[in-house]
């Protein structure tokens, strides 16, 4: 078994690494944006994803890496680990289908709620409190989801045509466009930018650069808000006008956070 992650804040990572913990201490829990992914894949039967959802589907560089390998995933058995910070209907569903495409078997589903890396959009924040127990309670689910699949009945949580509909009409039909291409809308407010290069290092896309010494985006923004949540100086937006509170996982493992 392999474990297949992308993520922004740590989230679907964590999510993966424990419940590879929980199942099979001995599989690995490997990023897409890892060299030689694909010669790791091609030996492994059974291969464990994990993702955030964005608007109730895959993030676009996830998306274009399955298409892109699309002959590695002949014949694997796939469990789907799908991450969220408030609903998704099918939002394992959407990756298994794209899977199912190219010849694997979907074994399974789950859903995970955890705190919204969407940092600049305050209705999406909730107390520090909410999202510490958010990840316990991911924890807890990811546990039993375990405990389920080791006795033979494991979980289908966003597979199914009814997951399907209340992905489609409670958020695709309305938002599914902004995930088909990926963005030009991050904006880098330059006053506020102390020029550290971090973000230019772990974008994914490789889609901040320095120009004439500043901080300049592209148009090949995957929407993941990494950037947004590392800037030391909060000097990076996406889809609000200001952060309000970075979200890194790290944040909600220390147990004296609410002390």
């Amino acid at each position: 078994m392999i474990g297949i992650y992308f993520s922004g804040t740590g989230n679907s990572r964590y999510a993966l690494e424990t419940f590879l913990q929980m199942y099979d201490v001995e599989a690995k829990a490997l990023s897409i944006e890892e060299e030689g992914m694909t010669e790791k894949i091609k030996e492994h039967e059974e291969i464990v994803f994990s993702y955030p959802v964005q608007y109730s589907t895959v993030p676009k560089i996830l998306r274009d890496f399955v298409i892109k390998n699309s002959t590695l995933w002949g014949g694997k058995k796939v469990f789907i680990i799908a991450t969220m910070g408030m609903f998704s209907g099918d939002g394992a569903g959407v990756l298994g289908r794209l899977l199912q495409k190219y010849g694997a078997e979907v074994i399974g589903g789950l859903h995970l709620k955890m705190p919204d890396s969407i940092c600049d959009e305050k209705v999406l924040k909730r107390p520090l409190e909410k999202n510490i127990e958010s990840v316990k309670n991911a924890e807890n689910k990811i546990e039993k989801a375990v405990e389920s699949m080791k006795n033979g009945n494991p979980p289908m949580e966003g597979i199914g045509w009814i997951y399907r509909m209340a992905g489609f009409f409670g958020q695709r039909f309305y938002f599914g466009h902004k995930t088909k291409n990926y963005t030009d809308k991050l904006k880098i407010n330059t006053q506020k930018c102390i020029g550290c290069g971090k973000c230019t290092k772990i974008c994914p896309m490789n889609n901040i650069a320095c120009v004439d010494g500043k901080m300049v985006s592209g148009d090949k923004c995957t929407m993941c808000y990494r950037c947004v949540n590392h800037c030391p100086a909060q000097a990076i937006t996406l889809l609000g006008k200001e952060v309000v509170e970075q979200t890194l996982i790290e944040k909600y493992l220390n147990e004296d956070a609410c002390r």
